[in-house]
């Protein structure tokens, strides 16, 4: 199974349009990231995100209205 504290996950939508984070097996998620809305339930796994998620770090710049990070080099 997943290690769903590193991996996060993605919340959905209800009908209506409002979202709900998702419970895991740990309990609540309780570190949420607003810019890719996946949460975590340990500090640990935001933590993990935020450095390496390009994803993460091109909205961060899209949002702060600058040029989108070099893409990592793979290897």
């Amino acid at each position: 199974p997943l290690d769903i504290g590193f991996y996060g996950i993605t919340s959905k939508p209800l009908e209506d349009g409002t979202y709900v984070p998702p419970k895991s097996q740990d309990g609540d998620l309780s570190w949420w990231c607003d810019l890719c809305d996946i949460g975590w339930a340990d500090e640990y796994g935001l933590i993990l995100h935020e450095r390496r998620s390009y994803g993460h770090r091109v909205k961060q710049a899209e949002r702060q209205g600058l040029p989108p990070p070099p893409k990592p080099e793979r290897g």
